[in-house]
């Protein structure tokens, strides 16, 4: 199952799981509390999805799903990890953007126990590699 962003983006620039600050020139300023209380809730909803398919379609449990993400998708992939019950099967998080307040958390069981793999890339416009290494770094000691 492939889940696309729930907001489409201004001048078809694609889509946003949340409200953040992409380009503080040409948005308007988003409050990190807003993007935060927007990524708690799509969290809520994917956990809801999760148990659904699980209970009522059969699927099988969460330890069998794989998320995979870019940009904004993999710091939803990273956050629902991060707070799950349960762990899954794996993340993969591919040039997570806006990360930083998704790994500043405790995280639950299932992050403990599922395996993650987080990528970046040096002409990354908009992820440097060294910002991205001390959210790693940061979210694997609080792992």
């Amino acid at each position: 199952m492939c889940l696309q962003a729930p907001t489409d983006l201004p001048m078809d620039l694609g889509g946003c799981w949340f409200s953040c600050n992409f380009a503080p020139d040409d948005l308007p300023y988003v409050p990190e509390s807003q993007s935060r209380a927007e990524l708690q809730e799509l969290r809520r909803l994917l956990f809801k999805l999760f148990d659904k398919l699980c209970e009522a379609h059969h699927w099988p449990h969460w330890s069998r799903f794989v998320l995979f993400g870019f940009s904004q998708g993999a710091t939803v992939a990273l956050d629902a990890m991060l707070h799950a019950p349960y762990r899954f099967g794996a993340v993969i998080a591919v040039s997570p953007s806006f990360v930083d307040f998704a790994v500043e958390c405790t995280p639950q069981n299932g992050a403990k126990q599922t395996q993650c793999l987080w990528t970046a890339g040096s002409k990354d416009p908009v992820v440097a590699v060294a910002h991205a290494q001390r959210q790693f770094d940061k979210m694997c000691h609080a792992v």
